[in-house]
């Protein structure tokens, strides 16, 4: 037997010995591997996170090569971080910020996503579009970075703070790296500004190209599989049609693809006219404000509907006056008041009708029976300004099933293997991810592949409104202190501070992480979590009453040495003594309270 193939099989009995399951199925199913690799049913949830492997490990086992297949992501529109340094002459409002010393986030920053403030980053992440010579530029006095270039770092959280409403790609590094992966080694990241279309973004590939070349020769000249998700497949699809099939055959092994919107996306219609928030709330995210912003992206006119797919009598928006096909997009842009979209689209169309077979072994993922727009119709007086009634078809929920599917056409056009997988609606409800501007985000459910247990659906408008909290608590402060509260304005505002920090340690902290702590798997961190926070803002306050009560009163020698005792408490908030933690805060709590009665009639005032 050569070499060669025996070293494959060699390789294949590794793999069933350690995969038992997998042994039984494929024994009847040859093709089981592939099938396991884009099962979306709940039973077999924990065989993908194990068998999933297969596609990455199935090599030869030689010392020369490496014994699975380093990963390159390259994420979705909006699916990484972009950084910012301010330098600007002029803004929009006096409370902008003109100038930064040092580089900030500016996506994914919620922060930066609230009412008013929003002007503000609009105005710093909108593009200039030259229409003599078709390319872009930043808003003027702005520079935009893209932080994270080889690794996972801002694809994984596209917050960098790390909490929930910002995972993206966390749960499948997370889960390569229990394999054995090594972040920056063998899973990497190409992320991208994703406001540009790929003619706009040339160095990108150039650099994209580089990245794979290095990740191949430093990983024991073990070829590399590609994950694109969203906007990210047509970057990854541009780069392969730029390579020679020679290039590709050496360093490619295989491309999976993630809710590609290959023909583009009504909703990106709906971007342009109206505005597109999610379908979040108006007052915190308005359309009209962000689609100066969606308006300005390249990226947008190079995701519009594909005259490739949408033929010249498929209405695509209704209005009173006149409908609009794929074939009227110059009339659609003169009538919305942004002629300068028509010279956009004609600059990138050719891009995504000109796109062929990635010419690599192709696994093709996509969701489908979610409502999805695929026409919206304008209401007398309510064209371009107003929301649009959205008529759906079947879909993932932003993109459409025929921009989806287009990628199985390649079948017939290229030698390598195409493998389509269809998740179904009822197998979709599952945790997603919720991208500001993704055109296919809805549905690019990575959980049913990387993760072992469901998780609630997250809401951007939330996120936002506890962005606002700080300002919620004042309101509430004057209330409480003003309207309910009797006493002098200092004991009034002793008591009220402690009593609103207590309600407000309740309603945001011990609910949702004792919530949390029952909804994954158990673990001891999550209940002491819950405990301390609880409890924590208390603690301030009342170590900020006795710093108040320290230096303004004329307290009793007896009681510094008290005080001296109590503030020196702040160190202590180890695990061991968390229930001494809790009970000397609610005695420091109740202390603060009896010293300011006790020393009241000492006040000089």
């Amino acid at each position: 037997m050569p070499i060669k193939i025996q070293q494959r099989v060699h390789s294949f009995i590794w793999l069933l010995a350690i995969h038992k399951k997998l042994f039984l199925d494929t024994a009847k199913n040859p093709f089981k591997i592939l099938e396991l690799l884009f099962s979306t049913e709940e039973s077999f949830i924990k065989a993908e996170l194990d068998d999933i492997a297969i596609v990455l490990y199935a090599k030869p086992f030689h010392r020369k090569v490496s014994p699975r297949s380093p990963v390159i992501i390259v994420p979705g529109d909006g699916g990484n971080q972009l950084e910012a340094r301010l330098n600007k002459t002029e803004t929009v409002h006096y409370f902008c910020q003109k100038k930064t010393s040092d580089y900030f986030t500016l996506w994914l920053n919620l922060e930066l996503l609230v009412p008013f403030v929003l002007d503000c980053w609009v105005d710093n992440m909108r593009l200039e579009y030259d229409e003599v010579t078709g390319k872009t530029s930043n808003s003027p006095g702005v520079d935009i970075r893209v932080p994270g270039w080889g690794n996972t770092t801002t694809v994984e959280f596209i917050d960098p703070s790390g909490v929930g409403y910002g995972d993206y790609f966390s749960k499948l590094v997370n889960k390569l790296v229990t394999w054995g992966y090594i972040r920056g080694v063998d899973v990497r990241a190409a992320p991208y500004d994703f406001r540009k279309a790929p003619n706009h973004n040339i160095e990108y590939f150039e650099n994209l190209k580089f990245l794979i070349e290095e990740t191949y020769y430093s990983n024991g000249n073990s070829k590399v599989v590609t994950i694109g998700h969203s906007l990210g497949n047509l970057y990854l699809l541009y780069f392969f049609n730029l390579q020679s099939p020679a290039w590709k055959a050496k360093f490619i092994k295989s491309y999976v693809s993630v809710s590609a919107p290959y023909g583009g996306s009504v909703k990106i219609l709906k971007a342009f006219a109206s505005g597109y928030n999610l379908d979040q709330w108006k007052l915190v995210l308005n359309p009209l404000t962000i689609r100066k912003e969606q308006r300005s992206m390249t990226s947008s006119a190079f995701l519009l509907p594909s005259t490739k797919l949408w033929t010249a009598d498929e209405v695509l928006v209704t209005t009173v006056s006149r409908n609009y096909t794929a074939y009227d997009y110059k009339e659609f842009f003169n009538d919305i008041g942004f002629k300068k979209g028509w010279n956009m689209y004609k600059n990138t169309r050719r891009l995504l009708e000109d796109l062929k077979a990635p010419g690599v072994e192709l696994h093709c993922l996509y969701g489908v029976d979610l409502p999805t727009a695929e026409r919206l119709v304008y209401g007398k007086g309510k064209f371009p300004d107003s929301q649009p009634i959205e008529i759906n078809g079947d879909g993932d929920g932003t993109v459409g099933i025929r921009s989806l599917a287009a990628c199985m056409d390649w079948v017939k056009e290229q030698e390598h293997d195409v493998h389509g997988r269809i998740l179904q609606q009822k197998k979709m409800r599952s945790r997603r991810f919720w991208i500001f501007f993704d055109t296919a985000y809805k549905n690019a459910n990575f959980s049913y592949l990387f993760s072992n247990h469901r998780s609630r659906r997250r809401s951007i408008s939330s996120e936002l409104m506890k962005a606002m909290v700080d300002v919620l608590d004042v309101i509430g402060l004057y209330v409480v202190i003003n309207r309910n509260w009797s006493g002098k304005g200092d004991a009034r505002f002793l008591a009220a501070g402690l009593g609103w920090s207590s309600a407000d340690s309740l309603a945001t902290r011990i609910v949702p992480f004792w919530t949390g702590a029952r909804g994954t798997t158990f673990s001891w961190k999550y209940i002491q979590m819950c405990l301390e926070s609880n409890y924590n803002l208390v603690y301030y306050v009342a170590l900020a009453s006795f710093l108040w009560l320290w230096t303004r009163r004329e307290i009793p020698s007896t009681m510094k040495i008290a005080l001296r005792l109590l503030m020196q408490y702040y160190g202590i908030s180890s695990w061991i003594l968390l229930i001494i933690h809790f009970l000397v805060t609610v005695f420091m709590a109740l202390m603060a309270m009896a010293f300011y009665a006790v020393i009241q009639p000492h006040n000089g005032r």
